[in-house]
């Protein structure tokens, strides 16, 4: 099907988003912008091109965590 290495270039994500007949948007957010929040459910893919994300979760018993990537 695919083949990906370790990193994914903006060219393959635009061959893969035409086989699979799916458009790919851009959008900027600004550093303090919430990409998700409980309990919404998540609709799209995101991808970094640019900069870092901060993530936070929460297991079932409801602690929080933060996710360094």
């Amino acid at each position: 099907m695919f083949k990906s290495d370790q990193f994914v270039s903006k060219e393959d994500l635009h061959h893969w988003s035409q086989e699979l007949g799916f458009e790919l948007k851009t959008k900027q957010v600004a550093k303090s912008d919430v990409f998700l929040k409980q309990p919404d459910r998540c609709r799209y893919f995101y991808f970094v091109t640019r900069g870092f994300v901060r993530l936070y979760y929460f297991d079932l018993d409801g602690n929080g965590f933060l996710q360094r990537t």
